[in-house]
């Protein structure tokens, strides 16, 4: 009687670790693969926009500027050898409009929006009396 209920006790142990391992790791829906990259994006003190790209040698990298029309108008590859890199978008001649900046390692892909507004100075004459 004691084998038995021991032999039940195991069986009923090693059933319900597998079943909660199968679970964990479902087979046919594979998860999202991790992100081999990693983006910080800013502007500069002199106005230009500033992409820093930390990542793995696994993946080569590619970074283009678009409008939001779909031209792309900068492109750029970061090759698997490499570590980190910083991009630097001079802006400074683009039309106001709003941009997309993608970073992409084929698996992933990553969008930073941005937009740009000329800062319209009005003047007016000041006259003292």
């Amino acid at each position: 009687m004691k084998t038995i209920f021991n032999a039940i006790l195991i069986a009923f142990t090693l059933l319900t670790s597998l079943t909660s391992f199968s679970q964990a790791n479902p087979i046919g829906r594979p998860g999202k693969p991790a992100a081999t990259y990693a983006t910080s994006f800013y502007t500069a003190i002199d106005g230009r926009l500033v992409l820093s790209l930390t990542k793995g040698v696994s993946q080569p990298v590619s970074i283009r500027l678009n409008q939001a029309n779909g031209i792309t108008l900068f492109t750029q590859q970061v090759t698997k050898r490499q570590t980190s890199a910083q991009v630097r978008f001079d802006v400074s001649d683009l039309p106001d409009g709003t941009y997309t900046v993608e970073v992409s390692d084929g698996a992933q892909l990553t969008t930073h929006q941005v937009q740009l507004n000329s800062l319209q100075v009005t003047s007016r004459p000041i006259a003292a009396k």
